[in-house]
Order: structure tokens, then C-alpha cells, then sequence
């Protein structure tokens, strides 16, 4: 896909372009040229994806799940973002960590599984979602914050700030 922002695409596209033209103002025929390239453009994205190059029309970061469905297992970024997939976030080995880290779902589905015995807090923002946290209780519009027992702000926690956004998510405590 990166060739469709190479000098080398957008070269020939001026150049027919301006043919185009030519041939318009000369001969007096007109050629769509721009229904031809939006056609050629979709029988490229057709190959590609029959080919098993996929279509991505920008490359996700390493934190970012898109248009798949990925398990994560420590949280060694300060975010992540599900976009149109699936987002397996176990944590049922982690330990308490200083800072927190951001879970962003978004038109995808995330399941968050959390340590046991380790304390921790989330606070989630839903819209045209569902949350449905440990406790069983769910957000579909709104905010709202979970803590473990015997939470104390004070000491090493797990802190995540979560916002899904048209999508699922589910969180539970690993046994």
C-alpha cells in the first residue's frame, strides 16, 4: 500500500491527468479520469487482499490492535488502543506497577483479566458501549470506577483508564 503515496503513483496520476485534458480541449473527448483511477484503485485493494497482503491504509503502532486479534500479556506501554478487532489483555501474572495505562476500545471487543490478590482500580467511560466489570455491574453510557478490596491509593496498585466507544468489553479477575 505505501506505493499509493510514493512520488512515482502520484507522478503518473498528474500526468494523465493533464492528458486528460489535453484530449478534452484538442479532440473534445472526455475521459473520466477520475472515475478510472478510483476504479483501478479498488481492483488494487482487491488484489491485495486476495494476494494476502491485506488492506491497512496506515500501519498501526505496536500498540495498537487493529482489523485482527491479539493477546497481551504485560502492560509495557502506557497505552493501547483496539480498533475493529479483539484485544486479550491477561494479566493474571502482573504485579502492582506505578503509573497507568490507558485501554482504548473502539468498534472492537477487549477482555481484560486481572491478577488476583493484586490491588486494583479501573475507571471506565463508555458510550454506545457495553462494560461489564468484575462486580457485574455494566456501563453502556456514562462513567464509572471498580477497585478491588482493600485498595489503598497509597500502596503499588494496577491502574487502568479504560474508554470503549461502540464496542464490549468484559474485565474479570483470574482465579
Amino acid at each position: 500500500m505505501d506505493f499509493l503515496f510514493s512520488g512515482v503513483f502520484w507522478g503518473v496520476v498528474l500526468i494523465i491527468l493533464g492528458l486528460s485534458v489535453i484530449i478534452n480541449m484538442i479532440f473534445h473527448v472526455h475521459i473520466p479520469v477520475f472515475r478510472i483511477l478510483f476504479a483501478l484503485l479498488i481492483i488494487y485493494v482487491g488484489i491485495r487482499v486476495l494476494t494476502g497482503g491485506g488492506f491497512h491504509p496506515f500501519k498501526p503502532d505496536k500498540n495498537t490492535i487493529m482489523f485482527g486479534e491479539t493477546t497481551v500479556n504485560e502492560l509495557l506501554l502506557k497505552q493501547y488502543n483496539v480498533i475493529f478487532g479483539k484485544g486479550n489483555f491477561d494479566l493474571s501474572k502482573a504485579k502492582a506497577a506505578d503509573g497507568t495505562v490507558t485501554i482504548n476500545t473502539i468498534f472492537a471487543a477487549s477482555e481484560i483479566v486481572l491478577p488476583p490478590g493484586v490491588p486494583a482500580k479501573l475507571a471506565v467511560d463508555s458510550a454506545f458501549a457495553g462494560a461489564q466489570l468484575p462486580d457485574g455491574n455494566t456501563v453502556s453510557f456514562g462513567s464509572s470506577v471498580w477497585k478491588t478490596a482493600g485498595f489503598d491509593e497509597s500502596k503499588p496498585h494496577i491502574s487502568l483508564k479504560i474508554s470503549v466507544v461502540f464496542g464490549g468489553l468484559q474485565v474479570r479477575q483470574a482465579k
